[in-house]
């Protein structure tokens, strides 16, 4: 499931991006089902932006990832949006297209696969450092400055991995799709353990 859900922020930022072009809704929905992503799932991204921030974070933090626990976590909200959700994470990793035009989606060249194999390394590295080091807390008086999370960062980043550090605008949006909005560059609620 790591590997779908890392598919799956990667698909959340795009249908963003898609959304930010002003693309009317059915055009987005037309491109976005061309890679699985129904019509419950974009509204849920595009419709209730809380209510999925609050389920990828529960997701990064329940550490049992199996189909049945993750189904029922979401069941009590009865939302077809987090229905088709469980079943795009869990469907197989060989994706099978309802399209006729799945042979363009096919067709990228190897400059756009590594551009978009890079974006999601990254993005699972992020969803990495946001596991282990942040924490989310009842106590709204805890909270973490864009600029402790990007030290933070650099610091937990720089002691793993040889590659770049995100740079600060994207560590801000990545916290912003998983945090929810900031509010003057901080996030309440949460505070960093490591």
């Amino acid at each position: 499931m790591e590997s779908k859900l890392s598919e799956f922020m990667f698909n959340i930022e795009t249908l963003k991006m898609l959304s930010s072009c002003d693309w009317s809704k059915e055009k987005i929905l037309e491109n976005m089902e061309k890679i699985n992503l129904n019509q419950e799932i974009v509204n849920l991204v595009l419709d209730n932006e809380s209510l999925l921030n609050s389920v990828l974070l529960r997701l990064q933090i329940d550490k049992d990832h199996s189909r049945s626990n993750v189904s029922n976590t979401f069941k009590s909200l009865n939302n077809p949006g987090l229905d088709s959700l469980v079943e795009y994470l869990f469907v197989n990793d060989n994706l099978v297209y309802q399209n006729n035009d799945a042979n363009e989606i096919d067709q990228v060249n190897n400059d756009s696969e590594e551009s978009e194999s890079s974006e999601i390394d990254t993005n699972v590295l992020l969803d990495k450092f946001l596991s282990e080091c942040v924490q989310q807390t009842d106590n709204s008086d805890q909270t973490v400055k864009l600029n402790e999370f990007y030290n933070q960062l650099n610091t937990w980043w720089e002691n793993l991995y040889d590659s770049e550090v995100p740079d600060k605008k994207e560590l801000k949006t990545f916290l912003t799709t998983n945090l929810g909005k900031s509010s003057k560059s901080s996030w309440y609620g949460v505070n960093l353990k490591c």
